[in-house]
């Protein structure tokens, strides 16, 4: 099927292979066998029968970056414009829809959600078939984590930056408000054991930082100027390097780089040399995840009308390096026209591609929507 590379590459105003190199960014699933799903670039990736499959952001409702936390043992839950559960490969809409979702955690047997439903915000637990309210909200939130008894919301307006804590059932457990060194863009929630942390985009250099959320205070322990990852456990990574959270020391990672660092099922992973690696104590293991196990996708899990640009996609990250074998293309979508774009991987200031793009127009209309 190696012709369609052939084809694609030859359609005018088709601008290919000129993006951020394809890569795992995160862990969303594990079990048993190991991690079970994995976003990467333009999409998800699945494991199946016969290895991982890429599964297209056609498949729900398009958006790239859908927010997605699994059900411990069972599917996982995508948040978007709508509601959506993810199994086994198939994607299916919520039998409960609860508006456009802004943020989600996964916590034992449920998964808790920050959804925006006009101008009203809500807390709300999400199972696979069911979807209830938790508690309405009187301000919009930004960042959600779940610790192992409570919940933490986080909110900022310019400089001020606010985490309030719930129990599990709605109930007010008190927060806590700093001051940032600037205005804040952007801001995130990490969990690393039972400790708390906020990391933040600021409008001015340096551009990110991260510190520790207790009860009552808000500890500031570093600040990066390109990129900060984490912290999982004792480590973070700083502008790509990775670190011991507490003396700031660089562990040696065989000068890979890390471009992400969380936790899946307890165990920590990075991303690095474009999939996940294990963490331990010595730096870098034994990969969790890597491109090469990437098949094409099952086309039958798209509607019929996007299974043109479903391919494309794939082709796109084929052309920009994923290892494809004879096996790895789609078959051709009977009557299908292959679309256009000129957008799609094309390099952003921060280096990140169209998804980068994406990101940065999503988070100014979402302040603006505040």
């Amino acid at each position: 099927m190696k012709w369609l590379v052939l084809v694609l590459l030859a359609l005018p105003g088709r601008v290919l292979a000129h993006g951020a190199p394809p890569a795992a960014t995160e862990a969303i699933a594990s079990d048993e066998r190991g991690v079970s799903l994995v976003r990467v670039s333009r999409g998800l990736a699945y494991r199946a029968a016969e290895g991982f499959r890429f599964l297209c952001p056609e498949a729900w409702d398009g958006n790239l970056l859908v927010r997605a936390a699994s059900l411990p043992g069972g599917p996982t839950i995508l948040a978007s414009d709508s509601l959506f559960v993810l199994q086994e490969g198939r994607v299916t809409r919520h039998p409960v829809q609860s508006g456009l979702g802004f943020a989600l955690a996964s916590h034992r047997d449920a998964v808790f959600g920050v959804f925006r439903q006009g101008t009203s915000w809500e807390l709300r637990r999400i199972t696979a078939s069911a979807n209830e309210l938790v508690r309405a909200l009187a301000q919009p939130v930004d960042a959600l984590a779940a610790l192992d008894d409570e919940l933490a919301l986080l909110r900022f307006v310019d400089r001020t930056v606010t985490v309030d804590r719930y129990a599990l059932s709605g109930e007010p457990r008190g927060g806590v408000s700093w001051e940032a060194k600037s205005f804040v863009a952007e801001a995130a929630l990490r969990v690393a054991g039972e400790q708390l942390y906020a990391v933040l985009w600021a409008h001015s250099a340096p551009w990110l930082s991260v510190g520790r959320v207790g009860k009552d205070a808000f500890e500031p322990l570093r600040e990066a100027n390109v990129s900060l990852d984490g912290p999982i456990a004792s480590s973070l990574a700083i502008d790509g390097v990775l670190q011991d959270l507490q003396t700031g020391t660089a562990i040696d990672t065989q000068g890979d780089r890390i471009s992400c660092l969380g936790e899946t099922s307890g165990q920590p992973y990075a991303c690095a040399r474009g999939g996940l690696l294990r963490v331990d104590a010595n730096g870098l293991g034994a990969p969790l995840f890597e491109l090469s196990a990437l098949r094409e996708p099952d086309l039958s899990a798209v509607p019929d009308a996007a299974r043109a640009d479903c391919t494309v996609r794939w082709t796109d990250l084929v052309t920009d390096g994923v290892p494809v074998s004879d096996a790895g293309m789609p078959a051709p979508d009977a009557g299908a026209t292959a679309r256009t774009s000129t957008a799609e991987g094309c390099a952003t200031r921060d280096g990140r591609g169209f998804e980068g793009a994406l990101l940065l127009v999503a988070l100014a209309s979402r302040r603006r929507r505040h």
